[in-house]
């Protein structure tokens, strides 16, 4: 399976795309994609460029905090909850949230919406 993810080192960078080879078995899900690539000793892209470790959040990786949440397939999703069958895709392409600012990778600052929860009182 090709893996495509919209990387941006910091906020400051310009974005730029970057693809990585993934044997899937079965159903997997994106956290899982990204947790197993992250994993690899030493993570290439398919022209076999040494690459740094793509930067993502999680936290209760249960469907609960929305840490990480980011679009996949064009579609806003929980990579903790959103499953890729290894059967069906051949590809699937991974970018951050579109209405917050990029921080890194797939980071984005989401303090705006708790600020607005702060003043809000929730």
């Amino acid at each position: 399976m090709l893996v495509t993810i919209r990387r941006q080192k910091d906020a400051d960078s310009s974005p730029y795309w970057q693809s990585f080879e993934y044997e899937l078995k079965g159903r997997e899900t994106v956290a899982g994609i990204l947790e197993k690539l992250n994993d690899r000793p030493c993570l290439t892209d398919i022209e076999g460029r040494p690459a740094a470790k793509i930067k993502w959040e999680c936290s209760c990786l249960q469907k609960m905090c929305g840490a990480c949440a980011m679009v996949v397939n064009r579609e806003p999703v929980l990579a903790c909850s959103k499953f890729i069958d290894g059967d069906k895709l051949e590809k699937i392409t991974i970018e951050p949230l579109t209405k917050f600012p990029t921080i890194c990778d797939l980071c984005v600052d989401r303090s705006l919406i708790f600020e607005s929860l702060k003043e809000a009182g929730i």
